[in-house]
């Protein structure tokens, strides 16, 4: 199992079922699926999309879930949909799995000439600032700018913040405050602030730097210090930069001293009782994910359609539905995962609409190409269990399939419990329509590949 799949699993429990499909499913599943002609982004004739329009309906919130991080033609199929969305739906949000305060100063960035890939490599984390694939949006995203209807991002995962997401939220906060004489911070005061946010404003990984509990607790107080002192003088800051800054500030605040929380936990896998702290990390993060996403909804962009690019996991809801057979009753014990996808279902209900992409075969994984020497991390896909839902796609013949199952009637076959691999590629059984809204099945998947700064267009 590979890192990308470990990662993509350490958020849900997934595992094997068996049913046996007859032939009159593969015919039901053509029936109730839409057959998709391409992934390609420069593919711009969508008549092969439209159904989506009427599928997804009235929902303006959509999630594009990807089944792990490695999954390139789940990024090209993405940028492909997103294109769509925008020109077609009236989507013109697009909110990332990464830092909240990072992706909205890109939307700056992207109004400027600077080189697409020196304001991701500075602005974005994981694997999507330099993947091949993902590439699209960017790029996308910045010709939208020219015109009257921009593609703007956010991000919802303070938890995954870039190199330099200290300086940039330091920059932000300092900004604000400099402009009101009497809550300016002191050079001494913007020294310490800056020491504390280059600790707690970082990617999580369990080699965080050890910190005595006193120190940590003085670094959080200043934080909430800080968050208190904007709170209270919200009205003086609104009227120099507007309601919707400081309402950012506040957010960002707030997601940041749940990061530093869930950051610790993380660091504390690498000790005793390692299976607890990362159970208390998934809560901490997905919560403050929902908590992030709720904002930008209800407050930031609210009245707008947004798309949600993510892995699928995180937006689950109900995933103690899913019988987990490696692990029974792992989702229905007391540690059960309540995944981001759940608490904002809870808030908003069908106004939310989530995409699966899952595969048939082909392999999944990392590679760096164009490193010296090339470095190549991938894997094969296994075939897909027999009875389960891609075994069903891969016999239709068909490239990809958007498959609705919220509109299914009772009686089809896949609004019972039905196996597949919408989650990190582990076999589960579920009623999926309680998980999720639809797949979107690629019949062979291809890695990530990640490009330098001199292959990489724009």
């Amino acid at each position: 199992m590979t890192g990308a799949i470990a990662f993509a699993l350490s958020g849900l429990l997934t595992n094997a079922s068996f049913v046996q499909p007859q032939d009159s499913r593969i015919a039901s599943l053509r029936t109730a699926s839409a057959a998709v002609r391409s992934i390609d982004p420069k593919d711009t004739d969508y008549s092969d999309l439209m159904p989506l329009i009427d599928k997804i309906g009235n929902s303006d919130i959509v999630v594009l879930g990807e089944n792990s991080h490695s999954d390139g033609a789940t990024s090209q199929a993405k940028c492909r949909l997103i294109r769509f969305l925008h020109q077609k739906m009236g989507f013109d949000v697009l909110v990332w799995e990464a830092g909240m305060n990072d992706l909205e100063y890109m939307n700056t960035v992207l109004r400027t000439d600077i080189p697409l890939f020196d304001a991701k490599s500075v602005l974005m984390a994981g694997g999507w600032a330099t993947s091949q694939y993902a590439h699209d949006a960017f790029a996308y995203a910045r010709s939208t700018w020219k015109t009257s209807r921009p593609l703007e991002m956010s991000g919802f995962d303070d938890g995954q913040r870039p190199p330099n997401g200290a300086v940039y939220l330091s920059r932000f906060l300092n900004g604000l405050l400099d402009r009101v004489p009497e809550l300016k911070l002191s050079e001494q005061e913007k020294a310490k602030l800056d020491e504390v946010l280059k600790r707690v404003v970082r990617f999580w990984r369990q080699d965080t730097p050890t910190i005595e509990d006193q120190e940590r607790l003085a670094q959080r107080g200043l934080l909430l210090d800080l968050f208190d002192k904007i709170d209270k003088k919200r009205g003086l800051l609104e009227e120099v930069h507007g309601k919707r800054q400081i309402e950012l500030a506040l957010a960002v605040l707030s997601s940041t001293l749940v990061g530093e929380e869930s950051d610790f936990c993380w660091s504390q896998t690498r000790k005793k009782a390692p299976g607890e702290w990362l159970t208390r990390w998934n809560l901490l993060r997905d919560e403050q994910m929902s908590q992030n996403l709720s904002f930008l909804v209800n407050s930031r962009y609210k009245g707008r359609k947004i798309i949600i690019w993510c892995a699928t996991a995180h937006m689950a809801r109900e995933t103690r539905f899913i019988e987990s057979l490696e692990s029974p009753g792992a989702y229905r014990s007391a540690l059960a995962l309540v995944q981001a996808g759940e608490y904002l279902y809870r808030q908003v209900g069908r106004r939310l609409y989530t995409i699966a992409f899952t595969a048939g075969e082909g392999k999944i994984g990392d590679n760096w190409p164009h490193s010296n020497p090339p470095s190549i991390n991938e894997q094969k896909l296994e075939s897909p269990p027999s009875g389960s839902y891609e075994d069903a796609c891969m016999k239709t013949n068909e490239k990809y399939l958007f498959t609705d199952v919220r509109s299914l009637p009772n009686s089809h076959w896949l609004r019972s419990p039905v196996q597949a691999r919408p989650l990190g590629y582990g076999d589960a059984k579920a009623e999926w329509c309680r998980v999720i809204d639809a797949f979107f099945f690629i019949r062979e998947m291809f890695p990530e590949s990640y490009l330098p700064k001199d292959k990489t267009p724009g």
